[in-house]
């Protein structure tokens, strides 16, 4: 008996040496992968930490968010809730409740599924005065007004209320820079509440835009445009990705407003000019690459807080307290080899990095989902090293694909503005894109997604239609989607006329 207990406690021990030198050695890889990639990365010149990526905090005078409005949005601190999960909690009072309550729409109409009748409010950008009065009217959270039976005017008497935050956002808008506070060492954990009141805040001013038009007033409507489009620039200031897509949503409400006014030609050859310099200098390739190369950072944080803490990571993930699990996703990161998630870094690193590559490398105003990489290609199965890293990486097509869109709506509400200033001085639509150069753009336009000439046909009633062949490089002939959900054949500037196929901004 002896004898045998001997021979198992050499086994075991030989077994456990073995285990013991594979961690070692896998370790070794990976902390040798991973400080070779920061090698490359720091010989490139790129960012390795936050405050790398970042410039340093501007001055108040100069800061967009620091304006009474955010004042205190992230002074908060994480406690645990009266059911023992974590929460945060506001220092000086609940800031969260106060700008939700500011920015918090009526709720809109909800769809009775995909049979339901597609009105033109649904096929284009178009936004239901009538409707949306009605909402307003059915909102506790703005002033009842009666009906008037002019729902714009109904509007603007209820935005009212608002009249000082758009205000204060307008004194502010004049600043040259954004930074808002938020707390990139807290990672996962860390609050982007700013986001969906930006976007809320977006949407109406949209609404109010339209409504002004409607009202006859031109002018306050163009501010509030130019206006949505500096909340953009607002909401993309932080290099993440999902910062990157709201500011993207938001310029699509600004695009929404324009064409509204574009649609019941209420604009004037001026505004066209104002509005063709502004969305020229929209830049959604720099934005891209800035957010990319922020969730690069982002990952290896992430990585590192894996390897650290995993007690920490299993409590994000259940949102409880991890500390106390001996199980789950806390057990099983202590068993892997750290070596792996340095494997995982390293390679999530590489994959991000080498998007931004392409990124940066592509001709100037091609399309992102054209140029860039796939995920299955740089990854290929799943191994060791990638295990995680694949359910971490984003899905980089559908990204590129919402940042050419942006791109592409951009380039089709410029282009419109050009050939309304054409119009408006010759008195008829240009033959071709290339009548509008150089006098009213440099050169004709290109589409980004083929590398061809925008296309574009003038029709003998005046209108005239203008697209780009979208995701696929096919040239459909201007058709959207058939319905709703679905992906347009091809991106087109929406008419003034109503259409059996459906074409958003």
């Amino acid at each position: 008996m002896k004898k045998f207990t001997r021979i198992a406690g050499f086994i075991l021990a030989g077994i456990l040496t073995v285990i013991g030198l594979g961690y070692a050695i896998e370790n070794w890889r990976g902390a040798r992968a991973w400080s070779t990639e920061q090698a490359r990365l720091k010989h490139r010149g790129e960012p390795l930490v936050w405050p790398d990526l970042q410039p340093p905090a501007p001055a108040p005078a100069d800061n967009f968010a620091a304006i009474p409005l955010f004042e205190g949005l992230f002074e908060y601190q994480p406690v645990k809730g009266p059911d023992g999960k974590p929460r945060q909690q506001w220092k000086g009072g609940p800031v969260s409740t106060r700008l939700s309550e500011l920015f918090r729409l009526p709720a809109g109409p909800k769809s009775t599924g995909k049979d339901d009748p597609q009105s033109e409010t649904r096929r284009t950008p178009a936004l239901d005065l009538a409707e949306t009065a009605a909402r307003f009217r059915s909102s506790t959270n703005f002033p009842t007004v009666p009906d008037s039976g002019k729902p714009a005017r109904d509007i603007l008497a209820a935005l009212e209320s608002r009249k000082a935050v758009f205000d204060e956002l307008k004194a502010a808008s004049g600043r040259p820079e954004c930074r808002f506070g938020v707390r990139y060492e807290d990672n996962v954990q860390a609050l982007l509440p700013h986001l969906a009141w930006l976007k809320s805040a977006g949407q109406m001013l949209q609404i109010r835009a339209v409504a002004q038009l409607e009202n006859g007033n031109r002018t306050a409507a163009a501010e509030d445009v130019a206006l949505i489009l500096r909340l953009a620039d607002a909401a993309g200031s932080d290099p993440i990705l999902i910062s990157m897509l709201v500011r993207l949503a938001i310029e699509s409400q600004a695009a929404a407003a324009f064409w509204q006014g574009w649609r019941d030609q209420r604009w004037t050859a001026e505004d066209y000019q104002r509005f063709q310099k502004t969305f020229e200098a929209v830049n959604t390739r720099q934005a891209a690459i800035g957010a990319l190369r922020g969730e690069r950072i982002f990952g290896s944080s992430y990585m590192d807080l894996l390897i650290r803490d995993p007690a920490r990571y299993a409590a994000v993930l259940s949102g409880e307290d991890g500390s106390q699990s001996t199980g789950g996703p806390g057990l099983a990161l202590r068993l892997t080899p750290s070596g792996w998630l340095r494997q995982n870094q390293a390679a999530h690193s590489r994959w991000l990095d080498g998007v931004v590559q392409q990124a940066q490398e592509a001709p100037p105003g091609m399309g992102l989902s054209v140029t860039a990489r796939s995920l299955e290609t740089d990854f290929g199965g799943p191994t060791p090293y990638n295990f995680i890293v694949r359910q971490m990486a984003p899905s980089f097509s559908n990204i590129s694909k919402k940042g050419d869109r942006s791109l592409v709506r951009c380039l089709l509400v410029s282009t419109t503005c050009a050939i309304e200033r054409y119009r408006a001085e010759t008195g008829h639509l240009p033959i071709t894109l290339a009548d509008l150069a150089p006098k009213y753009l440099k050169a004709a336009p290109v589409d980004p997604m083929d590398g061809k000439p925008l296309r574009y046909q003038a029709r003998s009633d005046g209108h005239f239609e203008l697209y780009s062949v979208g995701l696929d490089g096919i040239d459909d002939d201007g058709a959207g989607a058939s319905g709703r959900g679905k992906e347009p054949k091809d991106w087109a500037w929406p008419g003034r006329l109503p259409r059996t196929d459906i074409h958003t901004l």
